[in-house]
């Protein structure tokens, strides 16, 4: 079925009964009919609209991170990136938490904000670097014509709508270059996912690629457990991520809402697998440490190893308490290079 949102006919919100049966494990069999509020539930109707409310906003405020992510993304990202990527999967996982309290949930909104405020200000240095990011996008949707000859869908049309708020506030003359450039980025942003609820999209496309990600997830595990590594809580976030998305496609609810229940998913699919490729590095680097010592030719000196266990160990570390593909990924391939460095210290 292909669903878009219109005026007179707007997705549903996302309830909190929804979320109580989604947050139990094990997949579709799992999965039941949204239950309907019984009359001695009454009484917290309001209280569960709240949440709704707080936890829609909350979306909004995921996809907006995500996007971020996707402008700025670089081969070797900084911290600030992983810092990003971890409040959002807390955010997550308190919008997929039905016994998450309104504390709880506010304070996962103010986590990511405050991370999403610090990666942007890392990456938007001045106005010119949000309005080149804004040309960017105009020359693709208008592909050099001016807008009066183009027909736009109605996404592009909201999109070419923010873009032209965004540089308004570009130009607006309150504050520093940097502080207009970042406060331009963050509206774009933040109203990103207004015009990626009118996109068109397929149900079915959302179940495919949770396939692939629960194939790809199976895979790494077992490969994980092979190689002695024990990442059961991760499995446990895929298995809650899944579980959520499942449920959700049940009903019919905003394309934004989709989005970051996939990314959700996808984000445990890519720890785990990212797990496994430095698993296997930290593997081959042990391997090298039984190389032979010496100062004959074919030998290591001593001091190679001394600085290549050291870096087993810190990856070792991360490997362990990593909660982000990102710093996963820069570790095995800081290890990579480890590993070329000693091997390039055997005697001639």
């Amino acid at each position: 079925m292909n669903y878009s949102r219109t005026k007179s006919n707007g997705f549903q919100k996302i309830p909190t009964a929804l979320l109580a049966s989604a947050i139990v494990l094990g997949g579709a069999s799992a999965l039941t009919a949204v239950p309907t509020v019984s009359a001695a539930e009454s009484a917290s109707v309001s209280s569960a609209a709240a949440q709704d409310a707080a936890r829609e906003k909350l979306t909004h405020l995921v996809y907006a991170s995500i996007k971020a992510e996707s402008d700025f993304r670089t081969l070797s990202d900084d911290e600030r990136l992983w810092e990003l990527a971890e409040a959002k999967n807390k955010a997550l996982t308190a919008i997929g938490d039905p016994s998450a309290s309104a504390s709880a949930v506010k304070s996962a909104e103010s986590g990511l904000e405050k991370s999403l405020d610090a990666y942007i200000g890392s990456k938007v240095k001045n106005t010119d670097d949000t309005d080149f990011f804004l040309y960017r996008i105009l020359r693709g949707m208008l592909s050099g014509q001016d807008k009066e000859d183009v027909i736009l869908e109605p996404w592009e049309e909201v999109l070419y709508t923010t873009v032209i708020e965004t540089r308004a506030v570009l130009n607006s003359g309150s504050g520093s270059e940097e502080q207009r450039g970042e406060a331009g980025y963050k509206h774009y942003v933040l109203s990103a996912s207004k015009s990626n609820d009118l996109k068109a999209f397929e149900i079915g496309d959302y179940g495919v690629k949770l396939g692939q990600y629960r194939s790809d997830a199976q895979n790494g595990l077992a490969a994980l457990e092979a190689l002695g590594v024990d990442y059961g809580d991760r499995k446990q976030e895929f298995d809650r991520s899944a579980a959520y998305l499942e449920q959700l496609m049940n009903g019919s609810y905003s394309k934004t809402a989709y989005d970051v229940a996939l990314n959700d998913a996808e984000s445990y699919r890519n720890m785990i697998v990212e797990g496994v490729r430095l698993a296997e590095r930290i593997q081959k680097a042990n391997l090298l440490m039984d190389s032979p010592r010496g100062i004959q030719p074919g030998q290591y000196p001593a001091s190679s190893f001394g600085k290549l266990n050291r870096e087993i160990n810190a990856a070792k570390r991360v490997l362990d308490k990593a909660w982000t593909a990102d710093e996963l990924h820069e570790t095995d391939y800081l290890l990579s290079l480890h590993i070329s460095e000693f091997q390039q210290t055997v005697k001639p």
